[in-house]
């Protein structure tokens, strides 16, 4: 009877595994080739916007400028339109080059269609990277049909559709569009919180507002079930996270743990995304939230509905994080095309 149960159990399991194994394994290369775009865009543009800086700023000093005036100048020359511009470029073509190489190499190809798909993701993030750093962080309904065209022109220049590409940078435009109006609200979230307790309010080194984990727990308690629960998370959260004074969220493991040139600090490319996708996730949780008893946060409905509402929240992290990155990444629409042909 051991090797029945054996075989019902451990033998099958194994059997369904790697029957399975093709389907996921999709799955799995396309979370690595994100996470690989993600970090490579940010460290290329970063990495490019600093070299313009330091080239206006000795150029400047040649011409006679002290040392805080070149600074600023460099700054300056870095934060115009033509510095993001030339900064998303680098990124984006980082980005594409990196997580195609990654996909197609996990796919099983061969040195010849790992070389082809960098090129055409090195072209296809170069364009949508231009238009991403030329807008920046603003994005009026303008930036909607210029990243249509612009994915349109990347299919073109890769081999693919031009009507096929321009549509998915449409879905994109949009997407981006949806995501800063999320962003908006979150961030008059996080700013009532402030009016509360202002030692909430903080902002990163993009300028952008603070929200990982910003926001009042429920003031209820939770029921038998979310109690469970959070012994399941609880110890997970204290890996997560250090204390920090006042209670506030504390440094992430991504902030201490991670080497910078990885993604890592509290002003990292990880942080950043981060907290990208918590204007999402907020929003995403948002019709729970109001001020209840002088105190703003997610509203107590009763233990029952505390923990089912916690689990909503905790399903809705990765959905969030892929919306984020479909909507702001540069290599989105040229991985979307790609996956499709």
């Amino acid at each position: 009877w051991l090797s029945k149960l054996w075989d019902r159990t451990v033998l099958s399991f194994s059997k369904h595994v790697a029957q399975n194994w093709d389907h996921g394994r999709s799955y799995v290369i396309t979370a690595a080739a994100i996470v690989v775009a993600i970090i490579t865009y940010g460290a290329a543009s970063e990495w490019a916007a600093g070299e313009i800086a330091e080239s206006v700023e000795a150029s400047a000093l040649a011409d006679g400028a002290t040392v805080s005036e070149a600074i600023d100048i460099g700054a300056a020359a870095a934060s115009s339109t033509v510095g993001t511009t030339i900064a998303g470029v680098v990124g984006g073509a980082a980005a594409g080059a990196a997580s195609a190489a990654v996909a197609t190499t996990l796919s099983g190809g061969n040195l010849n269609q790992v070389l082809h798909s960098v090129a055409m993701g090195a072209i296809s993030g170069a364009i949508m990277g231009g238009v991403s750093g030329y807008y920046g962080n603003s994005y009026p309904v303008s930036r909607i049909p210029a990243t249509a065209l612009g994915s349109g022109l990347a299919s073109s220049a890769t081999g693919g559709n031009f009507k096929k590409g321009f549509e998915v940078g449409g879905i994109q435009g949009l997407m981006a569009y949806g995501w800063n109006q999320m962003r908006n609200y979150t961030d008059s979230v996080a700013k009532d919180e402030a009016a509360y307790e202002r030692w909430r309010l903080n902002y990163d080194s993009r300028g952008s507002i603070l929200s990982i984990g910003d926001i009042d727990e429920l003031h209820g308690a939770p029921s038998a079930f979310g109690r469970l629960l959070d012994k399941i998370f609880t110890p997970l959260w204290s890996h997560l996270e250090t204390d920090s004074p006042q209670g506030l969220t504390g440094q992430y493991v991504w902030e201490t743990s991670i080497p910078t040139w990885l993604g890592g600090g509290t002003d990292g490319v990880i942080n950043g995304f981060i907290n990208d996708v918590s204007k999402v996730h907020d929003f995403y949780e948002g019709w729970n939230y109001g001020v209840q008893g002088g105190v703003p946060g997610w509203w107590d409905r009763g233990a029952a509905f505390n923990s089912l509402y916690e689990i909503y929240g905790v399903a809705g992290m990765a959905p969030c994080a892929v919306y984020t990155w479909a909507a702001l990444n540069p290599t989105a629409p040229y991985f979307a095309q790609s996956t499709h042909r």
